[in-house]
């Protein structure tokens, strides 16, 4: 069962597969199987016995098969052909939003991003708020069906969210990101969260609930259906990719997230027409964007702002400039040049996913005292044997 904390007290995730949980709304536990059509839905319920070992058995089958290959292009129009089919009558509106994620309605949350916004299932319970919405998706379809169900405060834009394109709008206080990752190659996965820190203001948050490792969806699957580990190809050719709780938690904590909140969303969903039972098995969890303050209380002269201007969004403590220009890498690396030791732990102050490349002038002795401070602060240098080896020839 589902571990609950009415606190912020920190536990191992490894033993109850829980992080925090400051607090839960769900309390229908089902204690005596004479009443499990009484409702439509119990919380905290898992797979046992003989159940739970077929499962874990066809999990496992399907993991252990040859990976195969998919194409970006092929997913994206088959997500295009998805909305232009069901246009808006697929998805129903997320009700359970607000009990869910509480915190987005609050006042101090006004600008707000969903990732992903399909047909507007989410934004429906936001537009008649005075935040500052915004929404985006890879699929034309889907905002022309989401502009249609929405009021006009909200913008809407196109966007790729695997590409290295950064996000054409910034500094925002919440970032939806709801049963949207899974349907994304996990290749992209790391990528995407660095992507978003940096469109996050300073203590941003990232709301996340997507499918979870031994969901009923993923059982359902055929062995012809399995592309990878947990990554399925679905009828129509969208993907489905079923996350596990250390997975999320490496991913958010390695782009320099807090995790306020992490745990297995468990139901019992009952038909009661039909006596269907469907155990469902969501993984949730609030990320906050660490603020750090190694260079809160250090000035930076101007020569290191020039140098780091044009090449990318400067952090919001001990730098003015906020030019959104920036040098993207083939490896989607973002390249700073450096002339000293002070330029490079200046790069201490972004997200881990940048290098340095050493200028020209910068000579041997110099150049070698950079390359071992990078080497402490694990920064990517593109160029440090370059100018030894010219003096070597010399």
């Amino acid at each position: 069962m589902l571990n609950i904390y009415k606190n912020k007290k920190k536990c191992d995730f490894l033993d109850n597969k829980c992080i925090y949980s400051p607090f839960m709304f769900r309390s229908r536990s089902l204690t005596d199987e004479k009443d499990k059509y009484g409702y439509n839905s119990w919380d905290n319920v898992e797979l046992e016995g003989e159940d739970l070992i077929k499962a874990i058995e066809k999990v496992n089958r399907d993991n252990s098969l040859p990976p195969k290959d998919t194409e970006k292009e092929s997913t994206m129009k088959r997500w295009d052909i998805f909305y232009k089919n069901h246009k808006n009558l697929f998805f129903k509106p997320r009700n359970w939003l607000i009990l869910e994620f509480p915190e987005i309605f609050s006042d101090s949350t006004q600008r707000i991003l969903e990732i992903g916004c399909g047909t507007g299932s989410s934004l429906i319970h936001l537009q008649d708020t005075t935040k500052e919405i915004y929404a985006c998706d890879f699929s034309i379809n889907a905002l022309t069906h989401a502009k249609k169900n929405s009021s006009s405060q909200i913008t809407f834009f196109l966007h790729d969210i695997t590409s290295t394109e950064e996000l054409p709008y910034s500094n925002f206080d919440a970032i939806l990101l709801i049963f949207t990752l899974s349907s994304i190659h996990p290749s992209f996965h790391q990528n995407i969260i660095s992507k978003l820190s940096r469109s996050l203001s300073p203590n941003g948050k990232i709301y996340f609930k997507d499918y979870c490792h031994m969901d009923l969806a993923q059982l359902r699957f055929k062995p012809n259906q399995v592309l990878n580990k947990n990554l399925y190809k679905r009828g129509d050719g969208t993907l489905a990719y079923f996350f596990e709780v250390e997975e999320i938690h490496s991913l958010f904590s390695n782009n320099y997230f807090n995790v306020l909140s992490l745990f297995k969303d468990k139901r019992l969903l009952i038909n009661r027409k039909k006596k269907l039972e469907m155990l469902r098995v969501w993984i949730q969890g609030i990320f906050c964007k660490e603020k750090n303050n190694e260079l809160e209380n250090r000035s930076i002269d101007n020569p290191v702002r020039k140098k780091l201007r044009g090449y990318l969004r400067m952090p919001s403590k001990g730098y003015k400039s906020d030019n959104i220009i920036r040098h993207i890498l083939p490896n989607s690396y973002k390249k700073v040049i450096v002339s000293n030791i002070k330029d490079l732990e200046a790069l201490t102050s972004l997200n881990r996913f940048y290098c340095a490349q050493i200028a020209h002038e910068v000579g041997a002795k110099k150049r070698i005292e950079i390359v071992c401070r990078a080497n402490e602060l694990d920064i990517l240098v593109l160029n440090k044997d370059a100018r030894l080896v010219s003096e070597g020839k010399e």
